[in-house]
């Protein structure tokens, strides 16, 4: 299960909103990472009083309360804790952090080291099948699977234009598990190897990553 977390007291930087709007779109695109949101209730000094990070802070407020993201107000970091403490209760208690049957994963192959996706179809104790999706399968231990949950700018190696090599690259767009699209990396090797910065319309079975 991903989660994006955040907690602001006086200022909202640049690279932390953006990196929180792409986070918010892919959880409206597929309801996932599951995003909390923390402010901190806090004095501020009118003589060390910056009105930029002031009006940073507003905006960025303003905007969470337009797309309909609650946010929760913390004083002390006991506190903080306490309510994150709460949220993976929560989380705990529906079953987020249990493999069920039909559940998506990433898997290791033991034979390369790298995981691929695949769906739990059996469980036995503490031991899951896993159906790959290009149609291996194997018996693994809850070490040796992780929920599914590809997103934008994840590092990844793809099976380049259907062939036998994987190459270095990088999410740049998920639209479903079949429309994926991928950007290549620096590259220097065979021919027929993707160019530098190439990008690729792919699916997830083409995709795996290494851990």
């Amino acid at each position: 299960m991903r989660y994006f977390c955040d907690a602001f007291s006086s200022k909202v930087g640049q690279y932390t909103e953006e990196e929180f709007e792409t986070a918010f779109g892919q959880f409206k695109a597929t309801s996932k990472p599951l995003i909390y949101t923390y402010f901190k209730d806090t004095m501020i000094s009118t003589g060390s009083l910056d009105e930029e990070d002031i009006i940073s802070l507003v905006n960025f407020r303003r905007k969470l309360k337009n797309w309909e993201h609650f946010y929760t107000v913390y004083e002390t970091i006991e506190y903080l804790k306490l309510k994150f403490d709460q949220q993976l209760n929560k989380l705990e208690a529906s079953g987020a952090f249990t493999q069920q049957i039909g559940n998506r994963v990433l898997a290791l192959w033991k034979s390369d080291g790298y995981w691929y996706s695949g769906t739990v179809t059996e469980i036995n104790q503490n031991r899951f099948y896993i159906k790959f999706d290009d149609g291996h399968q194997q018996w693994l231990t809850d070490e040796e699977i992780i929920p599914l949950e590809y997103r934008v700018v994840d590092a990844v190696e793809c099976n380049c234009k259907g062939l036998s090599l994987y190459y270095p690259a990088h999410i740049i767009a998920i639209q479903g598990d079949n429309n994926i699209t991928v950007q290549y990396e620096h590259y220097d090797g065979p021919a027929n190897g993707p160019s530098s910065a190439e990008k690729e319309q792919t699916n997830m079975v083409r995709l795996r990553v290494s851990r």
